[in-house]
């Protein structure tokens, strides 16, 4: 997790290694300064995507991407077009996104969800007169349902419905066809039913409300398109801190009586707009918060309990969020296995990586260093992994992502439970290298009682991130909201700014080489300006 900087390491290499740093960082954010504009597509819907009579954008979902996009230092053009077309044109570029796209499994890991817009349960709706009618409805309950052709309602039919689905061109079509009888149920949103009902002129009074099959959560978003991961992190950011201010409130006063035209129960929880049930209701009470022992971090005390710069970290937000947990001590595999499977599962601090991406939520970082290969300076000069000759032995962590790596690349491993065992092979000549970090080799020499002068980082991985994260299996969304929110209010409030550098002076007295706190990320090099 961490990164070393010893006597051998202060020279040009590291110095060499945080200036490209650096230097990347303010490319990028020279591009991104460079790029003030982003356009933003939105699908024509009453209320959330109009125009008004001068032909500007408007609507409430459109005005919420116009103030974050603000927030974050943007100006906007808005193009409003159908789905489809505006889904085509999306991911011909990077700085564009949309509003209201709704979050699935199939979109997934396509997108950065920035911030949801509004919630929908997506239910059935019947014949008043139906004889189908009963408190235990279900989609199995009937023999034909309709939907609009390829939208997501229509892929969960597919998925999870035996019967006839009867696919339309259009919602005022799938409608009319119930109520003359030619289908048995459709598949739709209360505010949809209601918007359709009285933009065509159908007399809806004869449909009743069936069962809630699932809550879905519209957002907006941009495609994974390379360059759009720094927009994304900062429009992200931006959401969190305008829903937190009065602006945000106002919006929600200027629309709700438009919104509540098409739902007589509309709330608002976490910043997301609620259709037909209360919000509030959503979060849970059986979390769990789980972190791994690691020094300095996440530390066990005397009494077996995690103390630590994360433990504390991770507490004050829990507090903020109004969450009342103990934070439990386990090991990575089970982490990883808790994460993966249940729901509410918040854990810390995982190292975020691709193949990691789309199975949890990343809440908020809390460390950043540089990853890479450790040894004497026999190795100086690899500058690839796929250069390591197959007679080369690498000691890594076992269930730590780079034993993964070393998998991946076909190169010769050997796991161990500890980085003090892991660093010991190295120096006993057991294992060639060390794939770790700086704070991790001197950790290890300092538990072994060795200087390790010898012991160089001789190739760089990459950079990477450690963050608070929350399982995403089962998890509803406005937990996730909540706990980014009480991260970033305690990131900014005023207490934090003495509490980390209390921290930082505790650490620079540490054996983990130059370190410096940021917005509350823990970063293993030294400070940029001095």
């Amino acid at each position: 997790m961490e990164t070393r900087d010893t006597a051998s390491l202060i020279g040009l290499r590291f110095k060499a290694v945080a200036s490209w740093c650096l230097l990347l960082f303010c490319c990028v954010q020279g591009v991104v300064a460079q790029t003030s504009e982003i356009t933003v597509y939105s699908s024509p819907i009453p209320v959330f995507s109009e125009k008004t009579s001068t032909g500007k954008a408007t609507g409430y979902s459109v005005e919420l991407a116009r103030a974050i996009a603000a927030q974050a230092g943007y100006q906007t053009q808005f193009v409003q077009l159908p789905f489809e077309q505006s889904q085509a044109r999306l991911h011909s570029q990077t700085f564009q996104m949309t509003t209201g796209l709704v979050r699935i499994p199939a979109r997934e890991q396509d997108y950065h969800w920035v911030t949801p817009i509004n919630a929908n349960p997506i239910r059935l709706y019947i014949r008043d007169e139906s004889a189908l009618v009963s408190a235990d409805m279900s989609l199995q309950s009937f023999k034909t349902i309709g939907a609009l052709k390829e939208d997501y309602r229509h892929q969960l039919l597919r998925e999870r419905y035996e019967g006839t689905i009867v696919p339309f061109d259009s919602w005022t079509l799938a409608l009319e066809a119930l109520i003359r009888g030619d289908i048995e149920a459709v598949l739709f949103s209360e505010a949809g039913v209601n918007a359709t009902c009285a933009r065509s002129n159908l007399d809806c009074q004869l449909l009743r409300e069936g069962p809630v099959i699932e809550v879905f959560y519209s957002y907006i978003a941009l495609p994974k398109l390379p360059g759009n991961q720094v927009l994304a992190d900062r429009l992200s950011e931006a959401a969190i801190a305008y829903k937190r201010s009065v602006d945000f409130l106002s919006l929600h006063a200027k629309w709700l009586p438009s919104l509540s035209d098409y739902s007589p129960n509309v709330t608002v929880a976490e910043g997301i707009v609620g259709f037909g049930f209360e919000l509030e209701n959503v979060i849970v009470d059986d979390i769990w918060v789980i972190t791994s022992p690691e020094p300095l971090f996440s530390q066990l005390n005397s009494r077996s309990e995690p103390e630590g710069y994360s433990v504390e970290l991770v507490q004050h937000i829990l507090e903020r969020a109004g969450i009342k947990k103990p934070v439990l001590a386990a090991p990575w595999e089970r982490i990883m296995r808790e994460s993966e499977r249940k729901s509410n599962v918040i854990a810390f601090a995982l190292t975020r990586t691709p193949e990691r991406e789309s199975s949890l939520h990343w809440i908020t970082p809390i460390t950043r260093g540089i990853h890479g290969l450790f040894g004497d300076d026999r190795f100086v000069g690899i500058d690839s992994l796929d250069s390591i000759k197959p007679q080369t032995k690498i000691a890594v962590l076992a269930h730590d992502y780079r034993k993964d790596v070393a998998e991946e690349y076909g190169l010769t491993y050997q796991s161990y439970n500890s980085w003090p065992e892991a660093m010991g092979a190295v120096l006993t000549g057991e294992a060639d290298l060390l794939f770790g970090s700086d704070g991790a080799v001197n950790y290890a020499c300092k538990k072994l009682e060795q200087k390790c002068d010898n012991i160089l980082r001789v190739f760089d991985y990459k950079s990477t991130t450690t963050y608070l994260t929350l399982s995403k299996s089962g998890t509803r969304i406005p937990l996730v909201e909540r706990l980014k929110a009480a991260a970033y209010e305690t990131k900014n409030a005023p207490f934090f700014k003495t509490w980390s550098k209390d921290w930082e002076t505790f650490f620079e007295a540490q054996p983990i080489g130059p370190v410096h706190i940021e917005d509350g990320v823990v970063n293993f090099w030294q400070r940029p300006q001095e």
